[in-house]
């Protein structure tokens, strides 16, 4: 639904695009959250002895092509003037093409990193309030056994 308020496509179909941009953040999460040699002895950062600064680059790149493609063909198509189809990306654009009052232009690198914060922002959340409760409950085996009563009575 995100996807369709941002770059307007109401047609209701599945997005072929759709699947990449899920392993994207599927993979970006990986990296994220894998353990690091290079963060924790930062004399070994420079070797990059497990590839993850190596895959970032490379997903980095994915991700900038797979975003650019995106507001390329949001501009072509002619979504970014039209009064009738207005979504966040053409918002966008048109900040980009107008100065806003201040000074301030948006450039591609900015819609780029705004459009990526925005979906990849909430991936992640759920998962980690529910690992977060699991750790705790596991902390507190008085609060685990209460609330396991409670869902036993349900």
């Amino acid at each position: 639904m995100l996807g369709r308020r941002v770059f307007g496509d109401g047609s209701g179909g599945e997005d072929p695009k759709a699947d990449e941009f899920k392993e994207m953040v599927v993979e970006l999460m990986v990296l994220a959250g894998v353990f690091n040699i290079g963060d924790f002895v930062p004399a070994l950062e420079w070797l990059d002895l497990q590839g993850v600064a190596s895959k970032m680059k490379k997903l980095h790149a994915r991700f900038d092509a797979f975003l650019g493609a995106i507001v390329e063909e949001h501009k072509i198509s002619g979504s970014a003037g039209s009064e009738r189809h207005v979504d966040l990306l053409s918002t966008l654009i048109s900040l980009k093409d107008n100065a806003d009052g201040e000074g301030g232009k948006l450039t591609d690198v900015e819609i780029k990193a705004l459009l990526l914060n925005l979906f990849t922002a909430g991936t992640d959340t759920s998962s980690s309030t529910v690992e977060w409760a699991i750790a705790e409950l596991i902390r507190h085996p008085e609060m685990m056994a209460q609330a396991g009563q409670r869902q036993a009575c349900n």
